[in-house]
């Protein structure tokens, strides 16, 4: 996606670059996952497809099977428990998780 951008005069992004700050970002979203009133996760590996949804506190959509980066990356927040029950952060500060 990146390239082809790129290809159409956008600026170029390093490939290292987008991987940091898509790692940030799963970060992040770990850290506030239970702060929004609502939460969509999309996952757009192969189709656009609504995987997760939660507003004001009980989930409305979680798809059977999750994929990879959602089981691996918030894995605290899918465990049988913690579906409907908000859930411990695993940082204390914004900068405990930015130094992660």
């Amino acid at each position: 996606r990146v390239l082809n951008r790129h290809l159409q005069g956008g600026h170029f992004v390093r490939e290292d670059v987008i991987r940091g700050r898509y790692e940030a970002g799963l970060l992040l979203l770990n850290y506030f996952f239970s702060e929004p009133d609502t939460l969509t996760l999309i996952d757009s590996s192969e189709r656009l497809e609504i995987i997760y949804q939660r507003v004001d506190g009980q989930v409305t959509i979680q798809t059977q099977t999750l994929p990879a980066w959602v089981t691996i990356s918030l894995k605290t927040h899918f465990s049988a428990t913690a579906l409907n029950e908000p859930t411990a952060r695993s940082a204390d500060t914004i900068e405990q998780v930015q130094a992660l």
